[in-house]
């Protein structure tokens, strides 16, 4: 490879020795180290010191179609309706019915009356009084906005 000054190689492995020969890339006992070679090579391909060049594939001379006609009416339309249709049936029926036994029938407690009104109208004067008195019902903070210990600001 002209990039590198090497000659040529059967395989990454050996690509990668190479380089790492060719730049001193060795460990304890000569052994090469192909990562690092590798990183240098990653390297170069990122500053883009590796030019990106590849043999375009070879043409066949003699490569024929064998049909060509012109087109003179539109395909048939596209319907949704039709392609979906029996989608909803498919989904309902891949439902768990009540007969599987994966659901339950709970016991109604009855009708619960609610008077909205009476509830807020029993909560204000209870906020009014803590309000009024200089405490509240959340914990109370130091100086710096944490919880306090021993529940006096």
């Amino acid at each position: 490879m002209e990039v590198y000054k090497i000659g040529t190689f059967a395989g990454v492995d050996q690509f990668l020795q190479m380089i790492a020969n060719a730049r001193g890339k060795l460990k304890k006992g000569g052994i090469v180290d192909t990562e690092a070679a590798a990183r240098i090579v990653l390297q170069d391909w990122n500053d883009g010191r590796i030019p990106y060049y590849t043999v375009p594939p070879k043409q066949r001379a003699h490569q024929q179609y064998e049909t060509a006609e012109v087109v003179n009416t539109w395909a048939a339309e596209f319907d949704a309706d039709k392609v979906f249709a029996g989608e909803a049936k498919a989904v309902l029926d891949h439902l768990p019915t009540m007969d599987d036994g994966s659901f339950f029938e709970a016991q109604s407690a009855g009708n619960v009356a609610v008077q909205l009104g009476e509830m807020e109208a029993d909560e204000q004067p209870a906020a009014a009084a803590a309000a009024a008195a200089g405490s509240s019902d959340a914990m109370d903070d130091d100086e710096y906005g944490a919880p306090s210990s021993s529940g006096r600001p």
